[in-house]
């Protein structure tokens, strides 16, 4: 019988397989069900959520729309929100990622 863990999902098809996986590091890091310290662990825990944050960059979301995904995937894994520890992650995605992020006025400007 075959794992579900074993599969991956698809890598969007704006993502590159490099983007995916520093996509994937970051959210290891991040770790919100605190599991990548467990010997072992598979790497490939939150991978459900890469694709769709890296489509949220890719569309130029904005930071509330980061925080809004970010918190939905706690309300996912059943988790009390963690407001700290999101927008710590946040900030690492965008200096990752090198984002530039949608302002008020329609604009683009680079966050850092």
């Amino acid at each position: 019988m075959r794992s579900h863990r074993s599969r991956s999902p698809a890598i969007p098809p704006l993502a590159t397989k490099r983007a995916f996986l520093k996509m994937r590091d970051l959210w290891c890091s991040f770790d919100p069900l605190n599991v990548m310290k467990i010997d072992h662990w598979p790497d490939d825990e939150y991978d459900a959520y890469v694709g769709p944050m890296l489509n949220l960059i890719q569309g130029g979301a904005n930071e509330e729309a980061l925080e809004k995904f970010v918190e939905w995937t706690f309300d996912q894994m059943g988790l009390e929100r963690n407001q700290r520890a999101t927008n710590s992650f946040i900030v690492s995605v965008i200096n990752a990622f090198e984002c530039s992020l949608k302002i008020q006025n329609g604009n683009k400007m680079p966050l850092r």
